[in-house]
């Protein structure tokens, strides 16, 4: 079994303040773009803020966030 990239796509997301596209993500980590957008789906606080257009015409590109997990959250009360 091959290990989970899910912490890293977080922190590189976290270190980009205005966001990333899945192929940006990619070069930064120098891993598969097509593995980036299969696993972004499965981790916890991305989302996509925006879309671009990329050079090829008619073809958008999601820009995804990441929402910074609080280190203490404390359990809510009746």
């Amino acid at each position: 079994m091959r290990p989970s990239r899910h912490d890293d796509i977080r922190a590189t997301l976290l270190r980009a303040s205005d966001g990333l596209t899945a192929k940006e993500i990619g070069i930064k980590m120098d891993a598969d773009c097509f593995a980036i957008r299969r696993a972004i789906p499965h981790i916890y606080g991305v989302y996509i803020d925006r879309w671009v257009s990329p050079a090829k015409q008619g073809t958008y590109a999601a820009v995804y966030m990441c929402v910074p997990i609080p280190k203490n959250t404390p359990r809510p009360k009746k």
